[in-house]
């Protein structure tokens, strides 16, 4: 999809759908590409980690931004599939080569077991250089 001269790009995730009793998996979910040219920003999207990412960066090398997912990850025997935590949040940031991570997925609503601001915390002992903002701050890129 191209707007306004910026490309838009669909790309896979690791996750799954249901909404009824008998469509399990039956819609998508994924990531995205945007492209404006001068900047590639990567949103994971709700995802848990997978080698997806090496194979994202192998075909839009020279990602900018990632905004990565980190959080509701606890119990991890449930959660994993579907939900980063902190160290697979930046083992995807590193495996997509970007430049710049964005954590998010994170503070808003209490899906999982794990204490609130525990994702952010762990996101910032696993890679200080993140860039982490509270919900409905604005960060300067």
């Amino acid at each position: 999809m191209e707007v306004s001269g910026a490309k838009i790009v669909f790309l896979p995730s690791q996750h799954w759908s249901r909404r009824g009793l008998f469509d399990k998996n039956r819609s998508l979910w994924g990531s995205f590409l945007v492209d404006t040219g001068k900047k590639r920003i990567f949103v994971c999207g709700d995802t848990g980690y997978s080698l997806l990412y090496r194979e994202i960066s192998a075909k839009y090398p020279g990602i900018d931004y990632a905004f990565m997912s980190v959080g509701a990850f606890h119990p991890r025997w449930f959660m994993h599939y579907a939900h980063q935590d902190a160290a697979e949040s930046v083992q995807g940031f590193r495996d997509l080569g970007a430049k710049v991570m964005i954590p998010f997925h994170w503070g808003a609503f209490r899906l999982g077991d794990e204490p609130e601001g525990y994702p952010a915390i762990h996101v910032k002992l696993n890679f200080p250089g993140a860039k982490i903002a509270d919900c409905g701050e604005v960060i300067k890129l």
